[in-house]
């Protein structure tokens, strides 16, 4: 069961390849490609500044009294239009005239700059490149997202294979986020959680001290059980569908599986817990569940291994 099969690697690689299109670009064309931002920054801000001076001119604001439905009274200010616009001022005049002429002498330059054949193919390949790697992007999230998906499936599918092959209690361990419907079964002889809290307290000057907040510790689950040499169940469906296996059941010794849970420890992989060595196995479900657990088994769990 491989994470990295050969279309993963191909849309992988496309994402890869689509992000460092941009770093493709040579010197001359990634400053050109700056100096057109600061141009545009430049222009939107001058025409920003002017449209606030002439917003000025032509409006002003007045404070409005309302009373509302529980017979409060707030004010608020009201943009009022002037009948006739005011007359600028010189300091404002002179303010308009450098907005003006920033607008001016960065349209200008910025109009210079798009014409160079330079500009015009830097850009071109970064337009591509961005359309690209969006493209590709999409392409990889669905991959994966269906992927997932079926690989939740096949996890199913194999605890409901495992039930008819063997009465309770059992439990399983699967990838959070599996791509390959990897999953470990054992019998669980028992279970055990903690639920703690940390209270924190402060000291007060008479009685017992008072309790600020409580803040819920990690949730650690024991497990005492066994491991079983599984025998290769029916095919879920024929070949791969979305790059997962239909093997089913896989063909593993106790060691196999045992390797398989050293390396979800080893890689730091995030796991789903179920069980239902709680209740009666009639209803045939995985009653007890619990998501994002770490792999940290210590040696005593792993001496109550047994084929």
């Amino acid at each position: 069961m491989t994470v990295y099969t050969k279309t993963w690697k191909k849309k992988k690689k496309a994402v890869t390849d689509s992000k460092n299109a941009y770093e493709s670009l040579s010197a001359t064309q990634t400053k050109q490609i700056s100096q057109a931002k600061n141009y545009q920054a430049t222009i939107t801000t001058a025409q920003s500044n002017i449209q606030a001076i002439n917003d000025s001119l032509a409006y002003y604001y007045k404070s409005e009294k309302t009373k509302g439905k529980n017979g409060k009274t707030t004010t608020k200010k009201v943009k009022v239009k002037r009948k006739t616009p005011a007359k600028p001022s010189k300091t404002q005049q002179a303010k308009l005239a450098e907005y003006q002429a920033q607008a001016k002498s960065a349209s200008s330059k910025l109009s210079t700059l798009k014409k160079s054949p330079s500009y015009k193919k830097a850009s071109s390949k970064l337009k591509k490149a961005k359309s690209t790697a969006k493209q590709s992007k999409a392409a990889y999230d669905k991959y994966m997202k269906k992927r997932h998906a079926t690989a939740l499936k096949r996890v199913a599918q194999q605890r409901q294979e495992n039930y008819k092959r063997f009465m309770a209690p059992h439990a399983s361990l699967h990838a959070t986020n599996s791509l390959t419907g990897l999953e470990v079964f054992l019998f669980a002889t028992d279970e055990s959680e903690t639920n703690d809290s940390t209270a924190t307290t402060y000291p007060i000057d008479k009685d017992d001290p008072v309790v600020d907040h409580v803040q819920r510790t990690a949730k650690t689950i024991t497990i005492n059980g066994y491991l079983y040499d599984q025998k290769a169940g029916k095919h879920l469906w024929s070949g791969t569908k979305d790059d997962v296996s239909g093997s089913g059941l896989p063909n593993k010794s106790c060691r196999q599986q045992y390797n398989n849970l050293k390396k979800w420890q080893f890689d730091g992989t995030e796991l789903v817990y179920k069980s239902n060595a709680a209740n009666d196995v009639g209803k045939r479900v995985m009653n007890k569940i619990y998501y994002k657990v770490d792999c940290k088994f210590n040696p005593n769990f792993w001496t109550n291994l047994s084929a």
